[in-house]
């Protein structure tokens, strides 16, 4: 039976254990907010990386194709793949942009060592480049995927 004088203690004692169960609540929820926004932030940070390796890839493959067109080689597209690569160097993995400089310095090379072919030389060349395997971006495509994986499994 409960007496006059050990109902406050009870009210106290019931209050100090609410007061617990609470803090551990708002403990847990505010560990739960933060780990929503590290995992919103991983996958922010995923996407704007998939962007940018999309825009290397593209840019190279704008490259590749005026220097097989035998064009004067724009300089714009030039400048904007090394500008994609100094993005790169900013937000990148080391494996990820040591690929993408290797690729810029395979392209360039190329199209330095094979000027003086004709198209149809220069043709043949790069479809025997791709049949021996030596595609210039399967090497910055392999870094970009093993680095992306590894971020999903962080956003995840």
């Amino acid at each position: 039976m409960i007496t006059l004088f050990s109902l406050p203690a009870f009210i106290t004692s019931l209050l100090g254990g609410l007061t617990c169960v609470g803090g551990v609540w708002i403990l847990v929820f505010l560990n739960e907010r933060r780990s929503q926004r590290r995992r919103a932030l991983a996958a922010q940070q995923l996407k704007a990386r998939e962007h940018l390796y999309e825009e290397f890839v593209n840019a190279c493959a704008k490259l590749m194709r005026e220097f097989m067109e035998d064009e004067m080689v724009a300089a714009d597209t030039l400048a904007s793949v090394i500008a994609i690569v100094n993005r790169i160097r900013v937000s990148a993995s080391t494996p990820v942009l040591k690929s993408a400089e290797a690729t810029l310095e395979t392209i360039t090379r190329d199209y330095l060592e094979n000027d003086d072919l004709s198209m149809d030389e220069k043709v043949t060349h790069l479809r025997m480049n791709a049949l021996r395997g030596r595609d210039p971006l399967s090497d910055f495509s392999r870094a970009c995927r093993d680095e992306l994986w590894e971020l999903h499994a962080t956003a995840g």
